[in-house]
């Protein structure tokens, strides 16, 4: 590696200047930088294609100079300093046990010479890079751009951009940092090969602006194709790269499979170019092979298929013959059967006939009970719906009178809270009153009060000053007196400024100790106001606790008063339940008994066919049942959905064989039964189910539906198919007419047909063939409708005995209205406590807030009155000093002795004055709240209040009155309807009694009908049956051609009913009307039984059947000869053919066979061809390999180690893997696999270099091969490279010395920093001996 180095100018010696030889070591020590644009420290490392040189890096010390005038050397400073040994020759001479393996020389096929980029990758403008030597090396720091050589070289060769680190070609042109992508710059590529005659030929590949591409040699464009063509003259293949070994390529070819290491050999060798020819005629060969065996098989059937139609129709002759002989058997055994059905028919005819006569009696006698009953029942309707008028009548009053109670009740609880109102107010009135005539007489008291206190103050004030005065001149002598004012003054002036101030702090005191007063007379004012408050408090609170208390009482009965009404309510509610269930039970039982009516009334046909198939059943073992007898819905919800899809179908019949179904058409036929559909499960076709339509949302498949018996899956199925159900018509139409058209049918039985036909509405036939009643059941249904209407009639009387429920109901009312006004009572005494309790409040607050005024005031008057002690104590002092003297002449100690005696009355009457304050203050507040006390108004709104109450209290009684009035009227009403309805029970219940004897007389007679009937079904059934026998018979006759004997008419006569079956209908039934209009055409057919033989006409029914049985016989015994023998009946012309199509099929055969020889023939000269070249390049690879191997792993102590290659495949080894074998000297053998890493890149250099012997390329270029080997694999590599370098032109990418110490010439790849971009700096060795 090339690590940072101080920059310095090298100044050749004279003697180098002077052409002076230096030698190789001394050059490199003495290498270093001039002339070069460089940062102190630092460079940039050149990114990739894209980017623009983005991060800074210190530069490696690589520049070149040049002397002024004399031909400087550049040198290269290393990263390890100055190199301090040398090489001498016999570091590649080899050891003692070296390999004597020769190889001839190869010629030299030429060598690069230099390359011309421009704007390629990081290499800004045109720059030359080279010129290379036989042995060069490129050095440079990593991201200089030295692997951007490698890339140029694989650009100039034609290697896509992928193969760049790119992805399109405009990756590959200069960019710096920032700029766009699409810079408008184009790049090139020139690479200047030096041929062996010394002429040079300039490849080129241009890059354009746009980003195409364009190849030129010598300056002459070219395609593509031409390019590698003169590429490959030169032995440069671009497939395989062998000029080329890339970073990591060399452990990738040492760890590479057989498989990819075939692949490798096979584009060395150019067997690969053959791989395309070499599947082609693979392919052909094949087809021609398949193509002659195709042909022999199908002349061997041909063949085969001739000598079948040659038996086949010899068979059909005698199966013509057994036709014929059938034919008259059936013949005979049709009239034989026509002759007995027309015996059977007349006698059923006459014995209906007879049964008819009966019926019509018995039908007129029932029709005259019916119209009584008609009569009796009509009647009876009458009456019961007058009682029900009357019923609901006196529902009406009492459910009118019911609604009253709460209004009365409300109106009684009125009367009592107004006249709770009107008597409380009075007494409130008097209170009042009493209490305005005691306000006026203390607010006359106070006002007399204030008055003489007023005039006391006034006589105190006058006369204080004249007393004192007067009282202190007459106690002293004249002298005295002079000498005390002497004195007095001057003490006054002596202690004026303290007097001062003590009277200042006198009079403040003073007006204190008044406003005190006046606060605490305020404060006693507040509390006495707080007394009353405080009463009335206490009383609403007692009033709120007895309301509180008289509301839990009513709403405790309250409550039991509506639970007790809420039960008997339920127990009614429950009453009028059972009505309703009875009602529902009476409807559900009077609808059965009407489908019981109809059912009774329902045509014949379905109870023959179930009897015909019963028979069926017993009688052929193979026969299963009926569809609808054999499936059930496995869900209650999709039994409409399931019987409509299934449709006429439903009356199908299931056999185990085909043998069975023809056996029970021909017993129907026979017996003239009608018609009937069989399903045998041997031979009916199956449509798959779509699996698919299960995975649908909100559709199920009808197959899904019903339940079966496994056995029968294939009748199921087949009835079934892919028919859907949906849950709403919505869904089926969005199905039904999407992508692909279904059958889809709802849950209530609408159907979609794929035709788009839509059928609405459908029932369920496999409810109604369950839900018939008999006899036994239709009488219980009748039973039951008597027993439902007794426990109606009964329920009913129950429920009109309402009297109870609205006494409950009028107390809960009363209840209600009491709690009500409760609570507007305690509502309003809420309000009041709340009124006193904010009035307390309100006065607490005003006491609170003087509380602190009386405590500031107290604080000030102690501190007035510390003051006016400290101010008089100095005042004494002084006095004392100036009336010592004075004081002692009186015998008093001090001068406020003696002034104490004279000013006693002084300080009374200033005691006298205080009181006085005290007393006006407090006489002048009460004045003051006595004054404020508006009772009067109070008076006027309670007066008010007593008339407004008095007046609702008379309105509220007049409708009190009103109210009972009305209810009394109502309940004499309901007492009258009573009566009537009492009357009018007692008729129904008469005609009643009447109504259940004709009942009786109308069920005997419906009964005896019945039966009639039923007679004469049976006997209709049987003629029907007949007919449709007969009918059934000339039709096969018909149909089948067989010939029948009539006297008059034929069977052209003999025709189907016009109607069809329709195949979306729900059911399949015959017209009747159709059908008798065809029998009665057939009476008209007269057939000629003369040919019956007498045996054969007076036959017991065993006997007929007997003789029946064989007849069939005979003709099924025919019949099985007949279909034993299956022929073909066009077997004669199909002969002719077969021997036609016989002769072009062996011609064709014939060609076929040469085809498949040609194609063999093609593949095996592609085949050995493609070997051929493979072998030749694996013998020789393999025979060099061990030798070069060897070479690369020979040392002083051992000859080297030993590697060769095996094939898998001897006879297409192409087709195989190659197995490549290495193992290095003084080892034991191991797999490729389990080498380190040096190992197995010099076992690949060996195979890389042993190609290189097999086809030499011009020049090689390996990039930073060295990676994973230690020195001394390095100095071995170096050795071989520099052995070898005449015959291969070597250029190596590396960062180690002792490749570059050993090469001819240096490539060393810089930094420009000011440019950004990647520049190279060339030195040539070659002057430089080693």
């Amino acid at each position: 590696q090339l690590s940072r180095a101080s920059v310095r100018p090298a100044i050749a010696s004279p003697a180098h200047a002077r052409g002076g030889e230096m030698d190789r070591d001394s050059a490199l020590d003495a290498m270093a930088v001039e002339g070069g644009r460089l940062a102190d420290d630092d460079t940039a490392s050149v990114g990739s294609r894209t980017s623009a040189y983005s991060q800074r890096s210190s530069v490696s010390a690589l520049s070149y100079a040049t002397a002024a005038s004399h031909s400087t050397v550049a040198s290269v400073a290393l990263s390890q300093g100055p190199l301090s040994g040398r090489y001498s020759a016999s570091m590649y001479g080899g050891g003692a046990g070296a390999a004597s393996f020769r190889e001839e020389p190869h010629e030299a096929l030429g060598s690069l010479h230099r390359l011309e980029v421009c704007n390629f990758k990081s290499y800004k403008g045109r720059q030359v890079i080279g010129p290379f030597k036989r042995f060069s090396c490129i050095i440079g720091p990593n991201g200089a751009g030295k692997s951007n050589v490698v890339d140029a070289v694989s650009f100039v060769m034609g290697v896509r951009a992928s193969g760049m680190r790119g992805e399109q070609l405009r990756d590959l042109v200069y960019r710096v940092e920032g700029e766009p992508e699409n810079t408008g710059r184009s790049a090139y590529v020139t690479m200047v090969f030096v041929k062996p005659d010394e002429t040079e030929l300039r490849f080129k590949r241009s890059i354009s602006a746009s980003g195409a591409s364009v190849y030129s040699i010598n300056e002459r464009n070219m395609a593509w194709e031409e390019y590698d063509r003169e590429l490959a003259a030169l032995q440069l293949r671009v497939k395989a790269q062998n000029f080329l070994v890339l970073q990591g390529d060399v452990e990738a070819i040492a760890t590479k499979s057989p498989t990819e290491l075939t692949t490798y050999i096979e584009h060395i060798a150019g067997s690969a170019d053959l791989q395309d020819e070499y599947t082609e005629t693979r392919r052909l060969k094949e087809l021609a092979e398949e193509n002659a065996i195709y042909n022999h098989n199908r002349q061997k059937g041909i063949n085969a298929e001739k000598r079948q139609y040659k038996e086949q129709k010899k068979e059909a002759e005698e199966f013509k013959k057994l036709q014929n002989e059938q034919k008259s058997q059936r013949t005979e055994h049709v009239v034989w059967q026509l002759y007995h059905i027309d015996q059977e028919l007349g006698k059923a005819l006459e014995e209906a006939d007879d049964v008819r006569e009966e019926l019509k009696v018995k039908t007129t006698q029932r029709d005259e009970v019916t119209g009584e009953l008609k009569k009796m029942k009509a009647s009876q309707a009458k009456l019961y719906k007058e009682s029900l008028r009357i019923i609901r009548k006196i529902k009406e009053h009492s459910a009118s009178i019911e609604a009253m109670n709460p209004e009365v009740i409300s109106v009684q609880e009125k009367i009592a809270f107004l006249q709770n109102k009107v008597s409380a107010g009075n007494s409130k009135h008097a209170q009042l009153t009493a209490k305005i005539e005691e306000q006026q007489q203390q607010i006359a008291t106070l006002e007399r009060d204030l008055r003489g206190v007023n005039a006391a103050q006034r006589e105190l004030d006058e006369s204080s000053a004249m007393d004192v005065e007067r009282s202190s001149r007459t106690e002293l002598a004249a002298s005295q007196s002079r000498d005390y004012s002497m004195r007095k003054e001057e003490a006054a002036k002596k202690t004026a400024a303290d007097r001062s101030k003590c009277d200042v702090l006198l009079r403040q005191h003073e007006i204190d100790t008044q406003a005190l007063g006046s606060l605490e007379a305020r404060a006693q004012e507040l509390e006495d106001r707080t007394v009353p408050i405080r009463n009335l408090i206490s009383q609403l609170r007692e009033r709120e606790e007895r309301t509180v208390q008289l509301i839990g009482e009513a709403e405790a009965q309250m409550l039991a008063a509506e639970t007790t009404l809420r039960d008997h309510e339920r127990l009614m509610e429950q009453e009028r339940a059972n009505r309703d269930e009875l009602d529902a039970e009476l409807q559900s039982v009077l609808e059965k008994l009407a489908v019981a009516k109809a059912e009774r009334q329902d045509t014949d046909r379905e109870e023959r066919f179930a009897e015909t198939t019963s028979h069926l059943v017993k009688m052929f073992p193979g026969v299963r049942g009926r569809i609808s007898d054999l499936v059930k819905c496995t869900q209650k919800q999709y039994e409409v959905a399931v019987s409509v899809a299934i449709g006429h179908n439903m009356d199908a019949i299931v056999t185990e064989d085909e043998k069975t179904a023809i056996e029970c058409v021909k017993y129907l036929k026979e017996q003239r039964l009608g018609r009937a559909t069989f399903l045998p499960l041997d031979t009916i076709r199956v449509t798959p189910l779509d699996e698919s339509l299960r995975l649908l949302d909100s559709v199920k498949l009808v197959f899904d539906l019903v339940e079966y018996d496994k056995s029968l899956r294939k009748a199921i199925q087949y009835v079934c198919g892919n028919s859907l159900v949906c849950e709403s018509m919505e869904d089926a139409v969005q199905l039904a007419f999407g992508e692909h058209r279904r059958k889809v049918i709802t849950k209530n039985g609408s159907v979609i047909t794929k035709s788009g036909v839509i059928t609405a509405g459908g029932k369920s036939s496999l409810q109604s063939r369950v839900s018939r009643v008999d006899n036994e059941e239709f009488e219980r249904l009748k039973q039951t409708r008597e027993k439902l209407r007794d426990q109606l009639m009964e329920l009913n009387r129950r429920l009109r005995n309402v009297a109870s429920q609205q006494q409950q109901s009028s107390e809960v009312e009363g209840l209600k209205a009491r709690l009500k006004f409760a609570t507007m009572d305690l509502t309003l005494t809420r309000k009041k406590l709340e009124s006193g309790r904010n009035e307390l409040k309100r006065i607490e607050e005003a006491q609170g807030r003087l509380r602190p005024e009386q405590e500031a005031l107290r604080e000030t008057l102690v501190n007035q009155r510390t003051e006016i002690e400290v101010l008089q104590s100095r005042i004494h002092r002084s006095e004392d000093a100036i009336f010592a003297e004075f004081c002692r002449n009186l015998g008093v100690e001090n001068i406020r002795e003696y002034e104490e005696k004279h000013l006693k009355e002084l300080q009374r009457r200033a005691e006298r004055s205080l009181e006085i304050s005290a007393l006006k203050a407090k006489l002048e507040n009460q004045l003051e709240y006595e004054k404020s006390r508006n009772l009067r108004s109070r008076l006027e709104q309670l007066e008010g209040d007593i008339r407004e109450h008095s007046e609702a209290l008379e309105q509220v009684r007049e409708e009190e009155a009103q109210l009972k009035e009305r209810v009394q009227g109502i309940r004499q009403e309901i007492a009258k309807l009573e009566k009537d309805r009492a009357g009018k029970k007692e008729a129904f219940d008469d005609k009643e009694v009447r109504v259940v004897e004709f009942k009786k007389r109308q069920q005997t007679l419906a009964g005896e009908i019945g039966d009639l009937q039923k007679q004469i079904t049976y006997h209709e059934g049987q003629v029907e049956q007949l007919h449709a026998r007969r009918h059934a018979l000339y039709m096969d006759a018909k149909l089948e051609g067989i010939s029948i004997p009539f006297t008059h008419g034929s069977l052209e006569d003999v025709s189907e009913a016009d109607s069809q079956d329709n195949e979306d209908s729900m059911e399949v039934e015959d017209s009747s009307q159709e059908m008798q209009e065809v029998y009665e055409r057939e009476e008209n057919l007269h057939v000629d039984f003369s040919g019956v033989p007498r045996k054969l006409r007076a036959m017991s029914a065993t006997e007929q059947k007997a003789q029946h049985q064989q007849f069939l016989q005979d003709i099924n015994k025919r019949q099985l000869e007949l279909e034993k023998m299956d022929p073909n009946m066009k077997a004669a012309a199909h002969f002719k053919n077969v021997q036609a199509r016989f002769k072009k099929t062996a011609e064709a055969c014939s060609a076929a066979r040469q085809d498949a020889l040609t194609a063999d023939r093609a593949f095996k000269e592609v085949a050995e061809k493609r070997s051929r070249l493979f072998m030749d390049a694996f013998d020789r690879i393999s025979g060099a390999i061990d030798h070069v191997y060897k070479e690369l792993t020979a040392s002083a102590d051992h000859p080297g180690g030993t590697a060769y290659l095996s094939v898998d495949n001897h006879d297409e080894p192409y087709l195989g893997g190659v197995k490549f074998t290495a193992m290095p000297a003084n080892k034991r053998f191991r797999d490729m696999e389990q080498l380190s890493g040096g190992e197995k890149t010099v076992a690949a250099l060996a195979l890389l270099l042993s190609v290189q012997r097999y086809k030499p390329s011009p020049f090689c270029v390996l990039d930073e091969i060295d990676a994973a080997l230690d020195k001394a694999n390095v100095a071995r590599v170096t050795r071989y490279l520099k052995q070898h370098c005449d015959q291969l032109q070597f250029i190596v990418i590396s960062l180690n010395n002792r490749f570059f110490e050993h090469s001819d010439s240096l490539i060393g790849i810089m930094v420009d920093v000011d440019e950004q971009c990647s520049k190279p700096l060339t030195l040539d060795l070659s002057a430089f001996p080693e």
